[in-house]
């Protein structure tokens, strides 16, 4: 008879709901220097209405010589992001991040020129009304044994995957008279795009943590297998590929004493095309990882080397990432990209230098990225953020310096946080050399503020500050124009356990 233990580990239920009058148009850097926080006339209508459910389960049993884990799951999102999508002008159609580059677009843009709402002279406001689902179930194993002196510790799973996309918008022509819009013309639902795209994959892994010694020796392996649909039921095309992949992994770790630790590892890295784009080429990269850890009573410290080999590297059209709509789910490739850095970070518990009580903890913390990513040959990419490239130019949107600094006071009951962040000036398109004017981001500096307290049992009250001095920075300029980061923003709530 097999003694055996039978649980449910963990159930989990979410719901959210967002109604915010988001919009995809920026600003141009002198408006932006002028107010961050402005919006022109033309988004006056911009709103997106969202909801998302998640169900989660966790099943466990214990058979002794193994265990295995099951979990169930279930998301769903829905969002109809109604936006400003282009504007017409005498007939002629332009793209958001084009009118803003041209002075008689921008004007209509602010509210500064009239259009009637006809086919010649209008905006255009896209409803992207969709909804998306993923499920899916997982079971883990794991078994320990010893062969000749030598512990092993088997991981092997399999999961089943499936998500879908179902798009189902239409787009509203609009007038705009001494700044109010007023629509003139309502588009037919689903006539903009009636389509659904969907994926369904199978993954099988397999790994051992071998320990013998100091050394600790991991060998994986992960199998996929990825089947994708698209249907488009205006068009009545339907696209379908297959993709599968052998992903191995090797990880090593040398023990010199209780405290210090060397490792390394060598792993591919493996990304399918998106159901909706034309391009069968998958991303593939193998990544290098060299560090050290030291573990102590009171302070820690971890300092990792990394290397990202890609032999072909995928960017997809999105209208977030400014591209325009007509290519929009299109990948492109990059060819060979090396991105490589190295992370550093500490942690302390100050509480024996200023001989608080025992019960309380002065943590500190410290972390610190450097990183480089450039392409290794040379293209013309349709993909916006991207464009010309020669070999040695940065990737986008990829910060050189970054760091995060913490110190706080923890106690039974109660606890609060101060934490900076820094981020560095990152390109907003491909290139080399110094950042031109509007093809950047601004370096920052964040300051955020978090605690918490004990009500009653199993009952906490906390409450965070994020960006405490308030500070005005560029954050992106996708999908169109200069786009400022989060202000300060006060949040308050309560927590129960249960």
């Amino acid at each position: 008879m097999i003694a055996s233990a039978l649980y449910i580990q963990r159930c989990k239920i979410e719901a959210t709901e967002e109604d915010s009058d988001e919009t995809y148009l920026g600003l141009t850097q002198s408006d932006f220097d002028n107010d961050p926080f402005r919006r022109y006339a033309s988004t006056q209508v911009d709103n997106m209405d969202a909801n998302h459910r998640q169900y989660h389960i966790r099943h466990f049993v214990d058979f002794g010589s193994f265990d295995a884990t099951t979990t169930l799951y279930h998301n769903q999102f829905s969002r109809n992001w109604y936006k400003l999508d282009d504007i017409t002008i005498g007939g002629a159609r332009e793209s958001l991040s084009s009118a803003l580059n041209n002075p008689v677009y921008l004007a209509a843009l602010k509210g500064d020129l009239d259009l009637d709402g006809s086919a010649a002279n209008n905006l255009t406001v896209r409803a992207n009304n969709r909804d998306y689902y993923a499920t899916g179930i997982q079971t883990d194993m794991a078994s320990q044994f010893m062969i000749a002196e030598t512990d092993h510790e088997l991981e092997y799973g399999i999961r089943y995957h499936y998500d879908k996309e179902d798009r189902f918008q239409n787009e509203d022509r609009y007038a705009i008279i001494d700044g109010v819009m007023s629509r003139t013309d309502e588009g037919a639902s689903g006539s903009n795009a009636n389509r659904h795209a969907t994926a369904k994959a199978t993954a099988l892994y397999v790994q051992d943590e071998i320990s013998t010694g100091n050394w600790t020796i991991v060998p994986g392996v992960r199998y996929e297998y990825i089947d994708l649909k698209r249907e488009d039921f205006n068009s009545g095309e339907i696209r379908e590929n297959t993709v599968d992949a052998i992903i191995p992994g090797l990880g090593l770790g040398y023990d010199f004493t209780d405290q210090v630790r060397v490792f390394g590892g060598v792993h591919k890295g493996f990304a399918p095309p998106s159901p909706s784009s034309t391009n069968d080429d998958n991303e593939e990269s193998i990544n290098y990882e060299l560090g050290s850890r030291y573990q102590g009573n009171v302070f820690s410290a971890e300092l990792v080397g990394f290397f990202n080999d890609y032999s072909n590297l995928l960017g997809e059209c999105t209208l977030s990432s400014g591209c325009d709509g007509g290519a929009t789910g299109q990948q492109f490739n990059a060819g060979e990209v090396d991105a490589y850095g190295v992370e550093f970070s500490l942690a302390y518990d100050a509480a024996p230098v200023f001989n608080v009580r025992n019960d309380i903890s002065l943590p500190i913390n410290f972390n610190y990225t450097y990183t480089q990513a450039e392409f290794q040959n040379s293209f013309v990419s349709a993909f916006d953020e991207w464009g010309n490239v020669s070999a040695g130019d940065e990737l986008p949107y990829i910060p050189e310096h970054q760091f995060y600094v913490s110190a706080g006071v923890v106690a039974p009951k109660w606890e609060v946080h101060v934490a900076g962040k820094y981020v560095d000036e990152m390109r907003t398109q491909a290139g080399s050399g110094s950042i031109p004017s509007g093809q950047g981001t601004d370096k920052h500096f964040v300051v955020d503020v978090a605690g918490e307290y004990e009500i009653f049992e199993n009952t906490r009250f906390f409450g965070t500050v994020d960006n405490l001095f308030d500070k005005e920075y560029v954050a992106a300029r996708r999908p169109a124009g200069a786009r400022p980061g989060k202000p300060l923003t006060a949040l308050a709530g309560l927590k129960f356990e249960f």
